[in-house]
Order: structure tokens, then C-alpha cells, then sequence
């Protein structure tokens, strides 16, 4: 009796679909968001775009969060509650109470705009959208100056800043916002792991504060345990814009009073032997992570690695999904007229040429935010690349990124409702039209294997280099 051939169909090809499914694997995901001042609007677009298409908020999504500048208030805003508002408010007697009851009255009114349940909370992308929209004009407070009036006028001069005054000098306005929201907590609180990206003005070093380090509380680490309002400002504070901020070591008086108690106990001869008592920082200033490196995917996928090896899993054993988000780049044409213009051959000095090819890109571009991005996708995709080779594990990098004129470019502090719907359609642009985004929703909608309670982690002194 011959059998069924549809039915032999049916056994031959099922067990072939099933091998062609591919596995679980394991992975970790971690999401970048560049600097760029007021354009983290689009970047909150974008974000929002990404939750409405997966259901899911960013935190849930993401292991790792890194953000430069404004990128850094948006990682913030993703991956750590809102304090819980109390029922009563009770006023004291003492100047320290009314302040604190001030603060609250501040936060619950600035819940009630945002849309925010009392209980506590992460912000959606959304949220942290219209945040921007409502409290723009008030993080940009400029106080009255002529200068930066004149240097507004001529873009030319707004060069000169960094020499002469910051535009909105200790960025009271953006403490203010983010302490009536987030009150004093810090990173402890974080729902995912997440880091800001600062610059150490005095060595020009990147520092990638983070919620790991924030763990460990000691002379070395102070720097991490700072509130959000500090680190926000901290990764906030370009030249130019606000004035860097100086973060003091509370173990520094203390510890210095025993290392001399112990050095008047050491004889002489210990000394001799080459016994010198370790000098520690008394204080840090930090200025806009952006200055030295604006584009972060590269410190997130090196922090991913340190906690995958802290946590004891081997990261050759994980593909890295890198999801980098910028705050714009110029139009193709604009760099051709750049280049045009550096390449033309107008009459004139060679002094004048070479002037012009230094000052023409400090114009068009004055913090280098496009060139120091692009330098650092570039780097990422060769980690990425020889970390492929080295596995054979498929790494997955999407640069999620808008174009726009010069013109939009340039204000990174430009508070007009215009420019702000203006940048808003940037980042829907991308959301609808972007093959890119689309192929990251994809990959993100894909069910792997992720590392579990990084966030819980609490390295030991012992796994620190």
C-alpha cells in the first residue's frame, strides 16, 4: 500500500522548519543617546516611537543605558523612578523642613503636568518628551548680557564664549527641574543599569559615571554617588553653555587627618623603604561629557562587557545589540558646500586658506559634535566587527540617525515652540520613514536570552581593578 504523499510531505518538511527556526540566543542590549541640547527632543521622539512599536518601556527593554549631555537626562529619565509623592504635606518650623515641604509642593505640580501618578514611576518617552517641550525656556534662562546678545547676532563670535563668560552660567535652572522631579535620589535607584558620560576638565578624560560604581561607597568612587540633579549637571555643563561643575570629596578632610596620624607613626626608615601614604582627589570638575566624547555607544559596550564579566558570564558568549541614537547630522550637500569651500582656490594668501580651513569647520560645527559622533560610529562598528570574527556570534549596531540643515543644528538652546515642533518632526520622520529604525524594531520584537538582574548587582572590592 503506497503512502499518502502529502502526508509524507508533511513529515519530510516539518522537522526541516523547525531546524531552520533559530534559537534562543543569548544576548545584551544596550541603548546610546548622544549629546545635543534642546534636539534631545527628537531623541525623545525617537524613544517614543520605539515603546509604541514593541509595548514595552525603555528600561524594560534595554540592559545598559548610556547618555552624553542631553542624552544623559534622557537615560536618567528612562531607567529611574519618580519619588513617591506623600499624602500630607507637612510644613516645620525650621528652614530645612519648609524647604523640603517647597520642593515637594514643586514636585507634585510638576506631576500633574507631566501627566504622573503620585506612586512611583518611570517616565515614558513621551513624558520625557513633553518635559522638554514644558521646561525648555526655564533650563535656558539666560540672565541679561550683552555679550552673549552680541554673539547670538554673530554666530562668528559665539566662538570666542568659551574664553570669555557661559551663556546660563551654574545651570540653576536645570537643577532646579531635575530636583523638583526626581527630589535627592541618585543612581541606586535605577531600574536598568545606566550611566551619564562626563569629561574631567583638568586631565580632559572621559568618566563614565554609572549606577554599579554608584554601589560602592568609598573615597575612590564619591564621585559616582552624587545625586541626579548633579549628574545631570554634570554631563550638562558645555562651555560656552554652563559653567563645569566641582564635585567635592566628602572623605577627603577625614582621611587626611588619619594619613598623618599614620605617618607620625611610621619610623623613619620606613620611609626610606619607599612607604609613601597615596594622595587622594579633593574634589573633581566636570564638564559636558560631549566635549571629549558625544557619542557614547562606544563606553556603553564596554560597560556591558565589565558587567557581564563582573557577573560572571563570559561576553564571548553573548551577541551585543548596540543601539545608537543621535541628535543629528548635516544634510549631504551641506558638506559638500564645506568641503567646496575648503577646497576653493579664491585669490588670496596661503595664510588666508589655511585660516579659513581652520575656522570655517570651528563655525559650522563649534563643539565638533557631528565629527567626534561620526568618529566614534566608525569606531564601534570595527569593535563590533572583530568582536563578530573573534565569536563567529552575528553582532547586531543600528545608528539611528536624522539629517537637518545647518541652521537647525547650530542653536542647540533655540526654546522657540517653532523649532521645538521642528525637531519633534525630525525624530517622527524617523519613527515612519527610516529603514534603519524599522530593522532595529525587528530585531528588538525578537525574543532572546537576556542577562538577568544586572542592575542588582553589587560589585565586591575584590572584582574591581
Amino acid at each position: 500500500m503506497q503512502s499518502n504523499p502529502r502526508v509524507f510531505l508533511h513529515e519530510v518538511f516539518q522537522p526541516l522548519a523547525q531546524q531552520q527556526q533559530e534559537p534562543l540566543r543569548k544576548a545584551i542590549r544596550v541603548l546610546s543617546l548622544d549629546g545635543g541640547g534642546i534636539r534631545g527632543i527628537a531623541v525623545a521622539r525617537i524613544l517614543e516611537g520605539i515603546e509604541r512599536e514593541t509595548c514595552k518601556r525603555i528600561h524594560e527593554l534595554f540592559d545598559v543605558i548610556v547618555g552624553t549631555s542631553t542624552g544623559g537626562l534622557l537615560a536618567v529619565m528612562m531607567s529611574i523612578e519618580v519619588p513617591e509623592t506623600p499624602d500630607e504635606m507637612v510644613e516645620g518650623i525650621c528652614e530645612e523642613e519648609k524647604e523640603h515641604a517647597t520642593l515637594r509642593k514643586r514636585q507634585i505640580q510638576l506631576k500633574k503636568e507631566l501627566n504622573l501618578q503620585r506612586y512611583r514611576s518611570v517616565l515614558t518617552a513621551e513624558q520625557a518628551k513633553n518635559l522638554y517641550r514644558l521646561k525648555a525656556r526655564e533650563i535656558f534662562h539666560e540672565e541679561h548680557n550683552w555679550w552673549h546678545s552680541l554673539t547670538d547676532r554673530y554666530k562668528p563670535l559665539n566662538i570666542l564664549n568659551h574664553w570669555l563668560t557661559s551663556k546660563y552660567k551654574d545651570g540653576d535652572g536645570l537643577v532646579r527641574v531635575v530636583r523638583d522631579l526626581y527630589q535627592y535620589n541618585g543612581f541606586p535607584d535605577a531600574k536598568t543599569c545606566v550611566g551619564v558620560v562626563v569629561t574631567e576638565r583638568k586631565s580632559q578624560q572621559t568618566v563614565l559615571l554609572n549606577c554599579t560604581n554608584a554601589k560602592i561607597f568609598d573615597e575612590e568612587n564619591f564621585h559616582h554617588n552624587l545625586g541626579l540633579h548633579q549628574l545631570v549637571r554634570a554631563t550638562s555643563a558645555a562651555p560656552t553653555y554652563f559653567n563645569p561643575i566641582i564635585v567635592h570629596n566628602p572623605f577627603f578632610w577625614a582621611n587626611r587627618d588619619n594619613q598623618r596620624r599614620e605617618r607620625n607613626n611610621l619610623r623613619s626608615s620606613e620611609f626610606r623603604d619607599g612607604y609613601i601614604l597615596q594622595a587622594k582627589r579633593r574634589a573633581y570638575a566636570f564638564e559636558d561629557g560631549g566635549v571629549t566624547c558625544n557619542n557614547p555607544s562606544v563606553k556603553a559596550f564596554k560597560y556591558a562587557r565589565d558587567l557581564l564579566d563582573l557577573y560572571g558570564d563570559h561576553p564571548h558568549e553573548y551577541q551585543f545589540q548596540v543601539y545608537s541614537i543621535g541628535t543629528g547630522e548635516l544634510e549631504p550637500r551641506e558638506y559638500e558646500e564645506i568641503d567646496r569651500d575648503l577646497s576653493s582656490k579664491d585669490t588670496g594668501s596661503g595664510n588666508y586658506h589655511a585660516l579659513k580651513r581652520i575656522l570655517l569647520p570651528a563655525f559650522s560645527d563649534p563643539f565638533e559634535i557631528t565629527k567626534t559622533s561620526r568618529a566614534d560610529h566608525e569606531k564601534m562598528e570595527g569593535i563590533l566587527n572583530d568582536l563578530h570574527f573573534r565569536t563567529q556570534i552575528p553582532q547586531k549596531y543600528f545608528r539611528i540617525q536624522f539629517q537637518a540643515p545647518k541652521e537647525v543644528l547650530e542653536q542647540l538652546d533655540n526654546c522657540d515652540e517653532a523649532s521645538m515642533q521642528e525637531l519633534e518632526m525630525y525624530g517622527k520622520n524617523v519613527v515612519e520613514c527610516s529603514p534603519v529604525f524599522q530593522e532595529a524594531i525587528e530585531t528588538l520584537k525578537v525574543e532572546v536570552i537576556r542577562p538577568k538582574n544586572l542592575v542588582s548587582y553589587s560589585p565586591s572590592f575584590e572584582n574591581r581593578e
